[in-house]
C-alpha cells in the first residue's frame, strides 16, 4: 500500500493561514506574557479545527453513497468555518481580559502561595454566602442557558468537601438538561468550589 506523505493542504488550516488571520484580526505583537498566551491559545484552537476537519473528512471518505459523501464534506467545511469564528471570538475575549486583568505572569501559582488563606466551606454562614456561587451545603439553584434558553442546569451544593492542593473545596452536583429532549437522560457531573 502506498502512503501519501504530503500534508492535506486543501482540507485544513496551515500555520500560515493562522498567522494571516491573526494579522487580519489586528493581533498585537505579543509584547507581554498575557497576549503571548492568548495568541498561543488561538493557534492551538485553529490547529484543533484542522485536526477535527481531517478526522471528519477521513470519516466522510468511508461513506459509499456519493451524494452523502459530498454532503458530509460540505458539512465538515461549514463546521470548520463556524469553529474558526469561535476561535476569533475567544482570541478577542482573551486579549480584552488581558487589558482588564493585567499583562503580567501569574507566577507563582496563587493556589501554592502560603500567604493566601482560603476559607473552609464549612465555616461559611448562610447569611454571608455568595449569592451567585454559593458553597453553603444544601443550597440548590437552577440556571437557564443556551442561546434560546434551551439548557437548564441544576446545581446542588452537597455537604461533602474535598481537599485540592491544600484548599478545602465544596463538592457540587450538577445536572444539565436540554428542554427539547427532556425525555433523554440528562448529563450529570461534579464540581469543586472554594
Amino acid at each position: 500500500m502506498k502512503r501519501n506523505t504530503m500534508p492535506v493542504v486543501t482540507a485544513g488550516l496551515s500555520l500560515l493561514t493562522v498567522f494571516a488571520a491573526e494579522a487580519a484580526l489586528g493581533v498585537r505583537g505579543e509584547s507581554n506574557p498575557c497576549e503571548r498566551s492568548a495568541n498561543q491559545m488561538y493557534r492551538a484552537c485553529n490547529l484543533d479545527i484542522r485536526d477535527n476537519l481531517n478526522v471528519t473528512l477521513a470519516n466522510c471518505t468511508n461513506i459509499s453513497d456519493t451524494a452523502d459523501r459530498k454532503t458530509c464534506r460540505a458539512q465538515a467545511r461549514l463546521a470548520r468555518h463556524e469553529e474558526a469564528t469561535l476561535c476569533d471570538d475567544q482570541l478577542e475575549a482573551r486579549v480584552a481580559a488581558c487589558d482588564v486583568l493585567g499583562e503580567h505572569r501569574y507566577d507563582p501559582d496563587p493556589l501554592l502561595d502560603q500567604t493566601i488563606t482560603f476559607v473552609d466551606p464549612d465555616d461559611i454562614e448562610k447569611h454571608n454566602a455568595n449569592p451567585y456561587v454559593s458553597v453553603v451545603a444544601g443550597h440548590t439553584f437552577v440556571l437557564n442557558g443556551g442561546e434560546d434558553g434551551e439548557e437548564i442546569v441544576v446545581v446542588h451544593v452537597t455537604d461533602d468537601s474535598r481537599d485540592i492542593q491544600g484548599v478545602p473545596c465544596r463538592v457540587s452536583a450538577l445536572c444539565l438538561l436540554f428542554q427539547w429532549k427532556m425525555a433523554n437522560r440528562p448529563e450529570r457531573g461534579r464540581n469543586w468550589s472554594a
